[in-house]
């Protein structure tokens, strides 16, 4: 149990985030570690073939990718412990506080929500969506998509009915959710894994109809990327104005491409945004506004010179904001010939400030999207979105701080920082974690190899590697 919970937690570390690791959110962690690995134990292999622990650490992954708090990643785990029915939330309550126990709580009840209703048609999921926006915790409903995430990956391994269950509350309940969350890639992946299970035929002739004009979409992407960055880089009236660039990628989902084609009835050669580049300008510190958009337009330039232009698909925001004060330049080109038509590829073009605009108020685009459609809701619920993120903030801030590429487990034992676990640090540590004081001594016996009475980096990194 001592090796799996050391595993465990040194896999999992090196996904969280630096105000995690150098705070008591990481301690919280590990004492959730701590209480499901007795339950991950006894329980049964989940019905995918995997290991419970396996399961959890999935979830837990998402949400640490996702840069969550502690408590939210520890309800994650916490989740799946609960399934094998060997944990109960009086013990989570008693082992890990009320903090822990009131988001696990409410995590399982977002998880329910599917089956207060017989009929999970779009009235019935906008209604759905409504409530649990605004009486459920945000961060239990993210538990809630994180775990649904892991359930559609592996979601072959389920019986036919099962898989379409999960699919139709997928794609009517949660993945409007992620949306309305701002989580636009994990919403995109319920999206199109959902479209695969429920409308297998047309997943598939959307697939075909992707592969057959961008089927190395990824590829082109990573290669575009490559080369107008080299040639931003390059330019150097454009190097006098910006102290950096940025550029992004994405293909659009399968799910998103069957609606557009649906919607619109257009061909292959009126899509312009199956693939999209995104520039992002760093101006020169003290440059003012005026500085930053003739930077814009540069870049515009260069685009321009590279790839030829499509007529008529340029959007010039930054001369005419959008009421909501979105700035940008929009404008789609002509990569490549690819097959009998030229591959086109949608650009966006705008400054760090105008894409912080952009995202905040991307936030009220996703709620919209995403099923509020009350301005003064959409406005109350990111100012909760908000207050959510600074009491979790408050809640494990901590003055610790810890050098950022030390071995997170080693430092875990050393806890005077001096470069080496004494045996008294070892034993105090794996006696915390579950282990007996004869346990304690053979695995530092094992360990200390110089026969020195302590572990150095070196011994640690070869029990390291024995894990």
């Amino acid at each position: 149990q001592v090796f799996q919970l050391l595993s465990a937690w040194d896999t999992l570390s090196e996904r969280l985030s630096p105000e995690i690791l150098q705070c008591n959110g990481s301690q919280l962690l590990l004492s959730t570690l701590k209480v499901a690995l007795p339950a991950f134990q006894l329980a049964p292999y989940s019905k995918d073939g995997r290991f419970q622990l396996s399961r959890a650490l999935a979830i837990a992954y998402t949400l640490a990718d996702l840069h969550m708090d502690a408590e939210v990643i520890a309800s994650g785990i916490l989740r799946v412990a609960m399934e094998t029915e060997v944990l109960s939330l009086t013990d989570v309550q008693r082992e890990l506080g009320a903090g822990a126990f009131h988001l696990l709580d409410d995590s399982l009840r977002v998880n329910q929500l599917a089956c207060c209703l017989d009929n999970l048609d779009d009235e019935n999921a906008n209604m759905l969506r409504d409530f649990s926006l605004a009486y459920h915790d945000i961060r239990a409903m993210v538990v809630e998509l994180a775990s649904r995430l892991n359930e559609m990956r592996h979601v072959d391994c389920l019986p036919r009915l099962r898989q379409q269950m999960a699919a139709l509350e997928n794609m009517q309940l949660y993945a409007p959710l992620a949306h309305a969350l701002g989580l636009g890639t994990l919403s995109q992946e319920l999206e199109d894994m959902a479209f695969r299970i429920l409308f297998p035929d047309s997943y598939q002739c959307v697939e075909d109809w992707l592969q057959s004009h961008w089927g190395d979409g990824e590829a082109i992407i990573a290669e575009s990327i490559k080369q107008l960055k080299a040639a931003l880089e390059a330019d150097s009236v454009l190097q006098g104005m910006v102290e950096s660039v940025k550029v992004t990628g994405r293909r659009k989902s399968r799910f998103s491409t069957m609606k557009k084609l649906l919607r619109d009835g257009r061909g292959p050669d009126q899509v312009y945004d199956i693939l999209g580049l995104r520039v992002i300008l760093f101006p020169k510190t003290g440059a003012g506004e005026e500085a930053g958009i003739a930077a814009c337009y540069r870049a515009q330039k260069i685009v321009t010179n590279m790839w030829k232009e499509v007529p008529g698909r340029m959007k010039d925001y930054i001369a005419k904001p959008k009421l909501n004060g979105y700035s940008s330049l929009h404008l789609a080109v002509f990569l490549t010939k690819y097959g009998p038509w030229s591959l086109p590829m949608e650009l966006q073009i705008r400054t760090s400030a105008m894409h912080a605009h952009a995202v905040a108020g991307g936030s009220s685009h996703a709620l919209y999207k995403g099923g509020l459609t009350d301005p003064r809701q959409v406005e109350n619920f990111k100012a909760v979105m908000l207050a959510a993120a600074k009491t979790a903030a408050c809640r494990f801030q901590s003055d610790t701080v810890s050098e950022p590429n030390a071995d997170h487990v080693f430092r875990m034992f050393d806890k005077n920082s001096d470069g080496i676990i004494s045996k008294e640090e070892f034993h105090d540590v794996l006696l915390q974690l579950g282990a007996d004081k004869g346990d304690t001594s053979e695995l530092l016996r094992l360990l200390d190899t110089n026969t020195d009475g302590s572990v150095d980096t070196n011994e640690f990194a070869e029990l390291k590697r024995q894990v």
